[in-house]
């Protein structure tokens, strides 16, 4: 259960990441954002986060970010 990893680990970015991927799983995109931006914060190239935040952008219309995101990522 992710929630008990982040209540031992609360800045744990893999731990944040995770949940990040299920609160957009969720539909709780907004949430999920904060998430990625949190763990960009941490490592501005940490590979899923880019790719996660890339798709939740693209899913928003928000192409021009979209791109520039997944092209980080890859």
């Amino acid at each position: 259960e992710i929630s008990i990893s982040l209540d031992l680990e609360p800045d744990n970015p893999y731990f944040i990441l995770i949940r990040g991927e299920i609160l957009d799983a969720k539909g709780d995109q907004d949430q999920a954002l904060e998430d990625f931006n949190t763990v960009l914060q941490s490592n501005k190239h940490e590979h899923r986060a880019l790719e996660n935040k890339g798709n939740l952008c693209m899913e928003r219309d928000e192409y021009k970010e979209a791109i520039s995101y997944l092209e980080k990522a890859h």
